[in-house]
């Protein structure tokens, strides 16, 4: 995917940076959903926009734009890079912090194409290994930022 969309601008890629000051980087304070676009659709767009919603609401993190627009900007994106088949990552922070501990008034809004996972027919034949680990998740009610539990036990 060669184009982002960073707090309502269209940014090339490699000049998609994030202020070190922003709340999301410095505390983990922060939300995300994730789907899959099949042939230029969103897949569940709705479904997954009302978990994106009530994720920040439930952190107490403002939307900066309507859903409509929040779908438009999606769907432009899709066209702008010129992809049928993809994924989209929604993240909102808690913006940028003045103390590095306060959230600002105004949350940032980052939305991210990319090429979605998609599953090896070897995987699919024959399966995969899990790892089970005794682990209860921090506010389960959200798709917070917080997944290191799985970055630490991935490799082991």
């Amino acid at each position: 995917m060669k184009y982002y969309n960073l707090n309502g601008h269209l940014v090339a890629k490699e000049d998609a940076y994030i202020h070190i000051s922003d709340v999301g980087l410095q505390r983990g304070y922060g939300i995300f959903d994730y789907f899959v676009v099949l042939q230029g659709v969103p897949l569940f767009f709705d479904d997954y926009l009302d978990r994106f919603e009530h994720s920040a609401q439930f952190m107490d993190l403002p939307i900066p734009l309507s859903r409509a627009a929040m779908k438009k900007r999606i769907l432009d994106l899709i066209a702008v890079n010129k992809t049928l088949d993809c994924a989209i990552k929604i993240i909102l922070t808690g913006g940028f912090s003045e103390d590095g501990y306060t959230p600002a008034s105004t949350s940032n809004l980052f939305i991210l194409p990319m090429p979605a996972i998609k599953h090896q027919a070897k995987d699919v034949a024959q399966g995969i290994r899990l790892m089970t680990v005794d682990y209860v998740r921090d506010l389960p009610e959200v798709k917070s930022l917080n997944y290191v539990m799985s970055l630490i036990v991935q490799n082991r």
